[in-house]
């Protein structure tokens, strides 16, 4: 909005210096003269600022949709080798966003083969199963929600539960997606050599319980598969 506004004070600004309307104003050495050269170079500006901030979202979001096609890969592989119901796995890829003191996790793709509502929560580090990987040294991790989801039988019980335990979630983060029975996360890295850097994470959530297992015994025999399409995910992160 306010680029647009410095072109067209710009554009009213060169046609009155083309009429020289007002004369005196537009005269050699005047305001006039130096206002024009402002607002040029304001208007210039904010024109680059803009065509490179469309340009970068126009790669961020081909960058998005290619990141579906590795999600959509590990769900196929998941339900082709295991009893998993058809419509109960869903692929994440996560990157790490926002300043140094205020880290979050921002969803950049998504594969399910049924439509569902996203979790309403802020992933931040050491929250969720999500956070807890980005916060421990294990490059992924597999965790079976069964046994909180037996002690979680109200909001008082739920609670009680040290935080820790309960992935330092509120109440409210955990009943919205409690049916997620089993959830499996990697880290996502860029660079290589010794000390690669974080970037974000793939997560694969299943829903109901009982499956955890399943999950383990493809994740094994197919590591390499599975390996491959984190590879892809990294390089296109």
């Amino acid at each position: 909005m306010l680029v647009a506004a410095l072109v067209l004070l710009y554009g009213i600004a060169t046609l009155g210096q083309q009429e020289s309307v007002p004369d005196h104003f537009w005269s050699s050495g005047r305001t006039g003269a130096v206002v024009l050269v402002l607002l040029g170079v304001l208007a210039g500006i904010g024109s680059f600022t803009i065509t490179g901030s469309v340009r970068s979202l126009l790669r961020r979001a081909d960058a998005d949709g290619r990141l579906v096609t590795p999600c959509r890969e590990i769900a196929w592989l998941i339900q082709d080798q295991t009893a998993i119901p058809a419509g109960a796995v869903g692929v994440h890829v996560w990157e790490i966003a926002g300043p140094f003191f205020a880290r979050r996790l921002r969803r950049r793709a998504t594969f399910r083969t049924k439509s569902a509502r996203q979790m309403p929560v802020l992933w931040t580090r050491g929250k969720g199963v999500l956070g807890q990987c980005w916060a421990s040294s294990a490059e992924n991790q597999l965790n079976d929600m069964k046994e909180l989801d037996a002690h979680a039988t109200s909001e008082s019980a739920f609670c009680a539960i040290p935080a820790v335990d309960r992935f330092n979630m509120t109440w409210q983060e955990y009943a919205a997606g409690r049916h997620y029975g089993v959830i499996w996360v990697a880290k996502l890295f860029a660079g290589l050599g010794d000390a690669p850097k974080l970037r974000g994470m793939l997560s694969i959530d299943i829903e109901g319980h009982d499956y955890a297992d399943e999950l383990r015994v493809v994740l094994n025999d197919r590591g390499k598969d599975v390996l491959g399409l984190l590879a892809m995910c990294e390089e296109i992160l």
